[in-house]
């Protein structure tokens, strides 16, 4: 004879509740990389006196932008122009909350760089 069917098994408020807790802290951590992943950038050619490529390039931090350049320019790069600001939200009171915006809308980062390839 087969066992009767278990009857489903409750969940305790204070476990689910923990539980939904985690899930929402592991979303957000998910939406927040996300966001922070997608690096932002703009490259418009340009006339040099020299006849070899160069480009001014516009982007979210310096480091985008030398990677973009290492691939425009394989055999190398006279930097003309770099430049990169960064805005930190410190209107905000108190560490914890300024920590918390810094996350939910980051403070607006712009790098810019003029290069011309070399031979």
């Amino acid at each position: 004879m087969w066992p009767a069917a278990a009857s489903p098994v409750e969940i305790a408020p204070a476990r689910r509740s923990a539980f939904l807790q985690r899930t929402a802290v592991q979303v957000v951590a998910v939406l927040a990389l996300a966001a922070c992943s997608t690096p932002r950038l703009e490259v418009r050619p340009q006339i040099s006196g020299s006849g070899q490529p160069a480009y001014a390039l516009k982007g979210s931090s310096l480091q985008v932008l030398q990677t973009e350049v290492r691939r425009l320019c394989p055999s190398g790069a006279d930097v003309l122009l770099q430049a990169q600001t960064h805005q930190r939200n410190e209107s905000e009171p108190g560490f914890v909350k300024r920590w918390t915006t810094e996350i939910l809308s980051p403070a607006p980062s712009e790098a810019h760089m003029q290069v011309i390839c070399k031979g």
